[in-house]
């Protein structure tokens, strides 16, 4: 999607590599599909929400690793 960075200044990709690094699951990769309906960079809160519901599924597909207060 244009405007969507696929660097790590892509808040998802820092929050997958973010959670491999705490959980010790260096071994575990993802393949990430972006579905945007909140403009790029709108300042909505977009990228965040992303970045946290990324955090999610790579924890529950990792088995939960990761409690809720972490």
């Amino acid at each position: 999607m244009e405007g969507v960075p696929t660097d790590d200044s892509n808040l998802v990709i820092r929050a997958l590599k973010l959670m491999r690094e705490k959980t010790g699951k260096t071994d575990v990769f993802f393949k990430a599909n972006l579905i945007k309906c909140v403009p790029a960079q709108a300042g909505l809160g977009g990228g965040s929400g992303n970045a946290a519901t990324a955090m999610h599924g790579a924890n529950e597909l990792m088995g939960c690793p990761a409690t809720q207060e972490q």
